[in-house]
């Protein structure tokens, strides 16, 4: 599983209960060193910062929420490299964003 987990003993052994000194996660990003700290490559975060994390998120999510509402609803989406949505997409056609057309917006 990927993502972020939060530095709490308690909640990480409840995520992979064979979890100890000297073992890597095979269901978590979490590694534990045979002194008990975490591997270099652990992806954690201690709980304020991930409380934070969560926080932000949630506001993320209400202020995209509010634009749909808004009808605030771009043609925008996300591309990485080579790989995009448009390739897939059956508005493309009319679409100002596919590909960088400029042939109208939906």
């Amino acid at each position: 599983m990927s993502g972020i987990a939060v530095s709490d003993e308690a909640v990480l052994h409840g995520m992979d209960k064979k979890l100890a000194p000297g073992i890597e996660s095979g269901i978590i990003s979490v590694g534990i060193k045979k002194d008990g700290g975490y591997k270099k490559t652990s992806r954690i975060m201690d709980a304020s910062t991930f409380a934070a994390l969560g926080q932000d998120v949630t506001e993320k999510i209400k202020q995209l929420g509010q634009g749909i509402l808004n009808g605030e609803i771009p043609a925008k989406p996300y591309k990485k490299g080579h790989h995009n949505p448009c390739n897939f997409c059956k508005f493309k056609g009319i679409c100002s964003s596919a590909e960088g057309q400029s042939r109208g917006s939906v």
